[in-house]
């Protein structure tokens, strides 16, 4: 999956208006990208957001079953990888 140096410039741009990062010129014609505390601060409040939500998802499932969804979403990854391999080959 490739993305452009104009791709990514727009999106941190847009960021930045909106006071997630800060862009910071650097030797060499570069740029950092800095998060600032409003980026902090949302990803603490869609971690919450994120933990409450699995909580009530898994709300009705026991260890057992949380192990056993796990060893198949593993073999479902896998299986999906060599799909992907497939793919590749044939593209």
């Amino acid at each position: 999956m490739g993305c452009s140096r104009q791709n990514i410039k727009k999106l941190a741009l847009t960021l930045e208006k909106k006071g997630y990062v800060r862009l910071l010129l650097e030797g060499n014609n570069s740029v950092r990208i800095e998060l600032t505390d409003k980026a902090g601060q949302y990803a603490e409040e869609i971690g919450e957001r994120h933990s409450q939500f699995l909580k009530l998802l898994f709300t009705d499932f026991n260890e057992d079953k949380i192990d056993l969804l796990f060893h198949l979403y593993v073999k479902l990854f896998v299986g999906i990888g060599e799909i992907r391999l497939m793919n590749i080959g044939n593209g």
